[in-house]
């Protein structure tokens, strides 16, 4: 019986923590990036902490959307660009966004923490610099960069087959093909920035 509610109790939690946490991928993370403040949870499904992790992430989303945060989770193999955009190296990583500036928790994960850390602590802690932050130009070109390298390599076995080619002439092509496009769109913004130039 005690196990039969604790079920009913658990599943009862997790329905309405995810209500509050919601899956950012880099198609929605743009949308999802300005309701701040925002406390994002990178994570693996093949990670252990992550999964133990879970629940406390589900309650802390929960207690925070009362007062006005959004939550979200980012699976960081299946979004390796977004990954690759906050600089994540292991998992799980927190992030807060307040007011533009990203801040990234080290503490311990407990609810109470990170709570903490959401609600008041983060102004202890050393906001990320416009090189590392994901909402500023270097992150942005980061995660730019690496979504079309993934763009690149899907069409590697494509282009292969349809021409006939190895797959590292493919390579090749693709990376020719993407080089003259870089060029010709600088060339480009460096001619319409000079024209409109006015000499004297």
């Amino acid at each position: 019986m005690r196990i039969a509610i604790g079920a009913i109790v658990f599943t009862l939690l997790h329905l309405g923590g995810f209500a509050q946490i919601k899956e950012v991928t880099l198609e929605n993370f743009d949308d999802f990036i300005w309701k701040q403040p925002l406390l994002i949870e990178f994570y693996t499904t093949s990670c252990h902490v992550c999964h133990r992790f879970e629940t406390t992430f589900i309650k802390i989303g929960a207690k925070l959307s009362n007062q006005g945060f959004s939550s979200g989770k980012v699976d960081a193999n299946a979004n390796q660009a977004l990954t690759s955009r906050f600089g994540v190296r292991s998992v799980p990583t927190l992030f807060l966004i307040r007011d533009g500036t990203a801040y990234k928790y080290d503490g311990v994960l407990t609810e109470e923490s990170v709570k903490l850390f959401a609600r008041t602590d983060y102004k202890n802690a050393k906001s990320l610099y416009w090189w590392e932050s994901p909402i500023g130009p270097v992150g942005r070109l980061r995660g730019l960069l690496v979504y079309f390298g993934l763009k690149i390599k899907n069409l590697q076995p494509v282009i292969s087959k349809s021409m006939g080619v190895s797959e590292s002439i493919a390579i090749l092509f693709l990376v020719f093909g993407f080089s003259i496009t870089i060029l010709v769109l600088t060339i480009l913004g460096i001619y319409l920035s000079v024209s409109h130039i006015k000499l004297d």
